[in-house]
C-alpha cells in the first residue's frame, strides 16, 4: 500500500519511461489512480498508450501489465477507440450500443415462430431480414427466444422413503467398455430402505434373459426373499413379456418410471455413479472375468464399507442390521 500526502504536487509528463516496469511511481499511473487526480489530460495520454502499445504488437495482458491497469480496462478502451469513441471522454462506463432487444424484434420473432415453430436462430434471422428488411443477429434472435418463451415450472422430484427392507426394489442396466473395444452391459439391483446393493453383474448380452438372471442372483444373495415392487425404467429389456410373466409368477409388482423422469429411479442411477466415480474408473478390465471379479468386490465393499450421506453417514449393513427385527 502506498501513502501520499495531500500537498499538491506537478503531474509528471508520461512518455517512454511511463511504460517501463521498474518505473517508482508506476503506483501514480495506475487507472484508479487516473479519477482520484482528476486529470482528464493524464487520463487521454494512459489511453493512448494502451493504442500505442497494442499497435506495437503486445498482447492484453502485457499491457495491463505494463500501465498496471485490469485487462478489462484494456479491452474497455482499445473497443472504444476501434468503433470511432472519443478516448478522451471521462466517463468510465463502456459505450453504450444499440439494444436490439426491443418489443419490434421480439413481435417479429413471435410472429415467425408462430408460423414455423419449428424454425432456428439463423432462420428466423434470414426471414426477419426478408421480410422486414430488417438485419438482426442470430445471436439476438436467441436471446430474444428465450425472453418470449414461457418459463417451466421447476420439476420437484417426489422423495419417497421407505420404512422397512426389501419392500422396493430398484433395477437398472449401465454400459461399459473394457479392453479391445467389447462392451458390457452392467446390471444392478439396490433395496431403497437400507441402500444395500442386492446384485451388480456384466453381461455379454442386453436382453430379458440378463434381466432375469440378475434379478434371481439378486433374490438368492438376499437368502431367497423378494421385494414387493420393482422399480425399473421402460427400456426393452424390461417391458417385455418374458420379464412380465417371470415378475408375474414370483408375485413381484413391477413399477415402471414415467418416461422422461429417471429420478423416479434415482437410487440405482445414483450406484451406478459411485460405482464408475469410486471404483471403475480406477482400474482396468481386460477381460468380462476380471469385471465380474470386481463388480463382486465393489458390492462386498458398498454393503460394508462404502458411508452413505443420506442414511447419517452409515453403511447399508449397519443399517439393515438397524431394521432387522431382535429375534429372541
Amino acid at each position: 500500500m502506498v501513502t501520499t500526502t495531500a500537498q499538491p504536487f506537478v503531474m509528471p509528463r508520461v512518455g517512454a519511461e511511463f511504460i517501463g516496469s521498474q518505473n517508482p511511481l508506476d503506483h501514480l499511473f495506475s487507472y484508479n489512480k487516473i479519477y482520484l487526480n482528476t486529470n482528464n489530460g493524464f487520463a487521454v495520454e494512459f489511453r493512448k498508450q494502451m493504442i500505442e502499445l497494442r499497435n506495437q504488437g503486445f498482447k492484453l495482458g502485457e499491457i495491463a501489465d505494463r500501465l498496471n491497469c485490469s485487462v478489462s480496462v484494456v479491452k474497455k478502451w482499445l473497443r472504444r477507440y476501434r468503433e470511432g469513441d472519443i478516448i478522451g471522454d471521462k466517463s468510465r462506463a463502456p459505450l453504450h450500443r444499440e439494444v436490439k432487444n426491443t418489443q419490434f424484434n421480439q413481435y417479429m420473432v413471435a410472429e415467425i415462430l408462430k408460423e414455423f415453430p419449428f424454425y432456428g436462430s439463423r432462420r428466423i434471422a434470414h426471414e426477419i431480414e426478408k421480410r422486414y428488411g430488417e438485419t438482426i443477429s442470430y445471436g439476438t434472435v436467441v436471446q430474444i427466444m428465450k425472453d418470449i418463451t414461457p418459463k417451466k415450472e421447476p420439476v420437484i422430484a417426489e422423495r419417497i422413503e421407505i420404512a422397512e427392507p426389501d419392500a422396493i426394489w430398484h433395477m437398472d442396466m449401465t454400459p461399459k467398455r473394457i479392453a479391445k473395444g467389447k462392451i458390457q452391459y452392467i446390471f444392478g439391483v439396490i433395496d431403497a430402505c437400507t441402500r444395500r446393493v442386492m446384485a451388480v453383474r456384466n453381461y455379454d448380452g442386453c436382453t430379458s434373459a440378463e434381466v432375469i438372471d440378475c434379478l434371481y442372483v439378486a433374490i438368492i444373495n438376499n437368502g431367497g426373499k423378494k421385494p414387493r415392487i420393482l422399480y425399473t425404467d421402460n427400456g426393452g429389456q424390461f417391458v417385455s413379456k418374458i420379464f412380465e410373466d417371470c415378475l408375474k409368477a414370483q408375485l413381484i409388482f413391477h413399477h415402471k418410471v414415467d418416461k422422461g423422469c429417471p429420478w423416479q429411479n434415482g437410487k440405482i442411477e445414483r450406484l451406478f455413479k459411485t460405482l464408475f466415480d469410486e471404483w471403475i474408473n480406477y482400474r482396468r478390465y481386460n477381460t468380462e472375468k476380471s469385471l465380474k471379479e470386481s463388480l463382486e468386490e465393489f458390492r462386498n465393499w458398498f454393503n460394508n464399507e462404502r458411508e452413505i450421506q443420506k442414511l447419517g453417514y452409515k453403511t447399508p449393513m449397519q443399517i439393515m442390521k438397524e431394521k432387522s427385527p431382535i429375534s429372541s
